[in-house]
């Protein structure tokens, strides 16, 4: 039942044709049509938790929010995450990266993630100078909580990561008890390695994109839904691949659709299941 209330909550009278719900411990969260749907339906539009490149970003687009640089407003926003991981910082996680075995989850990544907590600790302590700093981070790090992770520790990287990125983050001193923790960075870790989705940069490129509500959504090799973008952004649009009816899941592919039953499996183990939907069974 983990998160579902959050969502009920969220999602309440926003007009949105699916729900959220408990599928059991083998099945997690899922996403369940609340009427019927029509092919080509929009049920998700999302903008990224957190987005990284798979190698630097072309000129002209934004390295903040990866928009265009002309339609972008990052530098006028004071509470950017950018002041805590500069993007002179940011090239040095690249060139530190570079050195070490490839990751799903690079550095750049992670730091990212913790710049982003820091900067949405300043937020609430803002609104509220009452609330304590443990609060504080346990509210602005939740987004990162409610992601899945792997039931097996990721502690290969963990303490590598932290122990470079205390370097290459200007963090408040009295932040780097909370922020700079192996339990905090190991939930961030395994939750974007878990549920990142590859995505296509404007003007090109690929990255990843961790999208809180579509990350709910499971997999099936014969998808109900696709997830679409406009090339201009990296927010994401989730749509019916086919007419779902009522009572019926909203599922994603997580592989490429048209391979082989022996790579998809290959692909999925990152994700800790083999699938065993109906056409994994039809081609066993």
């Amino acid at each position: 039942m983990e998160h579902v209330a959050y969502y009920e909550q969220c999602m309440a009278g926003l007009g949105f044709a699916f729900k959220v719900e408990w599928g059991g411990e083998a099945v997690g969260r899922r996403g369940i049509a609340v009427q019927d749907i029509e092919i080509g339906e929009e049920l998700i539009l999302e903008a990224p938790l957190v987005v990284w490149p798979h190698k630097k970003p072309v000129e002209g687009v934004c390295e903040t929010c990866f928009k265009m640089t002309e339609t972008c407003n990052c530098t006028e926003n004071a509470t950017s995450w950018m002041q805590y991981f500069t993007p002179e910082n940011i090239n040095e996680a690249r060139k530190w990266q570079a050195t070490k075995d490839p990751a799903n989850v690079t550095l750049e990544a992670v730091g990212r993630s913790i710049a982003r907590i820091a900067a949405s600790v300043a937020v609430v302590l803002s609104k509220d100078s009452t609330v304590g700093l443990p609060e504080a981070v346990r509210q602005a790090s939740y987004p990162f909580a409610r992601l899945a992770i792997p039931q097996d520790p990721l502690g290969e990287w963990t303490a590598v990561y932290m122990e470079k990125l205390t370097t290459l983050l200007t963090l408040p001193e009295t932040l780097h008890p909370e922020l700079f923790s192996s339990d905090l960075i190991n939930v961030i870790i395994g939750g974007l390695a878990l549920n990142a989705h590859t995505i296509t940069l404007p003007k090109g490129g690929a990255g990843s994109g961790v999208y809180v509500l579509t990350a709910n959504l499971n997999h099936n090799c014969s998808p109900t839904a696709r997830v679409d973008m406009d090339g201009k952004t990296v927010d994401v649009a989730v749509k019916a691949n086919r007419k779902i009816a009522s009572g019926e899941e909203i599922s994603l592919s997580y592989a490429p659709q048209g391979l082989s039953l022996a790579a998809r499996r290959e692909r999925l183990q990152k994700y800790g299941f083999s699938c065993v939907c109906k056409k994994c069974k039809d081609e066993s």
